[in-house]
Parts: structure tokens; sequence; C-alpha cells
């Protein structure tokens, strides 16, 4: 072969089992049943329910560590390590703060419109509860912005997506444009999304720390 696909985009998928995944769908399923949610009121009316966490707002608080999800943090901080181990650079994976996460109810016709998460390092998902036919999350060819090359035109409209599987984590660098599929079914899928931002990087700080 003479023909390289060059800069591939790193994205982490990996799933929960036994005991450990046993673990995180117990605490999810009290985090679920004690929590409120909410449509975005600046969205359409056919996109998912998010969340509110303790400040009651939609985004910026971080629910998995409001309502203790020790079993999650955990497994996605394993994950984190691994992703970094895969790319070289694990001695720098503890310095990293999750700005905020949430969970996203998606009803039957619901989905998530085209968006990106620019301002974080890393983005994530977790599957909590799905029938594996309610709605993938989508990820349109990041060259698409390319397109009006000649070359990048014929192979910049792929989309990749991932499986929709309970216990299911994606992680991925977080200026990646995606959304979800309408959701067809009459079961309400829900996910665990969360942000993050390497605290070594770019001279930023974690909030509500002295710089």
């Amino acid at each position: 072969m003479t023909t390289h696909g060059w800069f591939p985009i790193p994205v982490y998928t990996s799933k929960a089992t036994g005991k450990e995944y046993e673990k995180i769908q117990e605490e999810l399923s009290t985090t679920y049943d004690t929590t409120d949610f909410i449509q975005n009121p600046n969205w359409t009316d056919d996109t998912h329910d998010l969340s509110l966490g303790d400040s009651g707002k939609i985004f910026g608080d971080c629910l998995l560590k409001q309502k203790k999800c020790n079993n999650l943090l955990s497994f996605i901080d394993k994950c984190i390590l691994e992703y970094m181990n895969d790319l070289g650079i694990e001695k720098e994976y503890k310095n990293y703060e999750i700005l905020e996460s949430w969970m996203t109810r998606t009803m039957k016709g619901k989905y998530a419109h085209l968006h990106d998460h620019m301002l974080c390092d890393l983005s994530g998902v977790y599957y909590y509860k799905t029938n594996g036919e309610d709605g993938n999350t989508m990820f349109p060819n990041y060259l698409r912005q390319f397109g009006s090359n000649f070359i990048v035109g014929r192979v910049s409209n792929s989309i990749s997506s991932f499986p929709l599987e309970q216990g299911f984590i994606g992680i991925w660098p977080s200026m990646l444009m995606h959304n979800t599929q309408p959701n067809p079914t009459d079961n309400d899928r829900v996910s665990v999304s969360f942000n993050i931002k390497f605290t070594n990087y770019g001279g930023w700080q974690p909030p509500n720390k002295p710089v």
C-alpha cells in the first residue's frame, strides 16, 4: 500500500463488565431516580432532556461528584489512564479535572443536535440505559471542513458511531462534532456525559483554586 491515512484522531472505547458494571449501574440507578431533568429552552422541542445539578443549571455542575458516583468516576479514571498510555503520555494523565458531568435522557422521537465541546480537552459518554436501538451517537468526518478540496471532498463524507450497549464508554477529543440519531423506540435512552480539561496544559488552572 502506497497511499496512507495520516493524522488519525484517537478515540477510546471500552466497556464495564462484571462486578464493576453492577456497581456502576446501581449507583447510576439511584442518581437517575433522585435527579430532575429539563429540556434546554434554547433548543428545539424534539431535543433530549438534561439533568439539573445542585446549582439548578443545565450545565456547569459535576453531577457524578455531587451524587458521589465513585464507581463510575474510578472507571473513567482507569479508562483515561489506558487512553493516555496508548498515546504514550501516561505521566500527564493525573493532571486533569472533570469540569462538568450530566445525565441525558432521550425519549421517543428525541435526539441531540450536531455540536462539539470545544472549550475542553476530552469529552466522553457512558451508556447507563439503552435497548441497543434507541439512537446512536454519530461522528461526521472532521475532514468535511476541507471538503472544497477535490480529493478530500471524495473521502470526507464518512460517519462513525459508537455501539449502543449498557456499560459502554467512549472518550474523544472535545473538538469533534457529534450528534445522536432520533430515538425511534418507546425506551428512554439514558447516558452520562462528561467534559475534561488537563490542568497542566496552556496555563489553565481548575476553578476555585489559586493560580
